[in-house]
């Protein structure tokens, strides 16, 4: 039977680092249980330890970084973060980590020249255009800003709108409705299409904003089951998804809202 990592707590933990001490990736392992309880002193010396036995540990920077990150120790963030991509200078989320740093503190040229470098490395990761668009549309370039924006959706068009909806108002997609649809997902990503209509059924009738993002994943597994009519009524409510045409209208619309709502601020 398969051990899983997620299956073992800290004293499994520690009894694995007691019999086997120069072992830096159980300290790796220990520290991120740390870090997801909060403990983050205890975290760091394990990232630390773990640096002390491979010099060469880029997960341990990386992971010793988000604790910095975390407790707003920005500059030892970015230390970290830059050790960690100097080891492995092929490290997509090295540089995401780096740039989303560089955004907090608004160094939005950092930010850009991070969130780009990632972008050559996995052109495909619709996340990486929406932050660099955060940072374009921060640093006053609104046409550099837009075709971010429209690759975002152009690469994962629900969830590029959930992620804008949720910037905007933070409540949106919150709650109950929320858990249904990351349940119906897992469910549809497992090809339980039964179960996965019935969780995106309840989300829709606690009725939210996110309903758009139920109704067209319910559409997927109808769609899966064969059950065409269905599925088209689905995708009928989600407006979006029938004329290509309105992508546009959508993009432009949700990056004015984005400006009139940090003029606002």
């Amino acid at each position: 039977m398969e051990i899983r990592k997620e299956n073992f707590t800290l004293s499994d933990y520690t009894r694995m680092i007691t019999l086997d001490p120069t072992n830096y990736n159980l300290y790796i392992d220990r520290g991120i249980l740390y870090s997801s309880n909060k403990d983050f002193d205890r975290a760091k010396d394990d990232f630390t330890k773990a640096i002390q036995i491979n010099e060469n540990a880029f997960e341990a920077y990386g992971n010793r970084g988000n604790v910095f990150r975390q407790e707003k120790n920005y500059n030892l963030a970015i230390s970290d973060y830059t050790k960690c991509i100097s080891i492995n200078p092929l490290l997509v989320q090295g540089y995401i980590n780096r740039g989303s740093i560089y955004d907090d503190i608004q160094d939005y040229k950092n930010a850009i020249e991070d969130f780009s470098k990632a972008i050559n490395l996995d052109p495909l990761d619709y996340e990486v255009y929406l932050f660099r668009w955060k940072a374009y549309n921060a640093s006053g370039e609104e046409e550099l800003a837009v075709k971010d924006l429209e690759k975002a959706f152009e690469l994962d068009h629900f969830t590029t709108e959930l992620w804008l909806k949720r910037r905007i108002n933070p409540s949106i997609g919150s709650g109950d409705a929320e858990n249904h649809i990351n349940d119906g997902c897992e469910l549809l990503a497992s090809r339980e299409y039964d179960l996965a209509i019935v969780e995106f059924t309840k989300a829709i009738n606690i009725g939210s904003q996110s309903d758009a993002i139920a109704y067209s994943n319910r559409g997927l597994a109808h769609a899966a089951k064969q059950e065409y009519r269905l599925a088209i009524e689905d995708y009928k409510k989600h407006s979006i998804l029938i004329l290509s045409i309105l992508k546009y209208s959508v993009t432009l619309g949700l990056h004015i809202v984005w400006q009139q709502n940090m003029i606002k601020r």
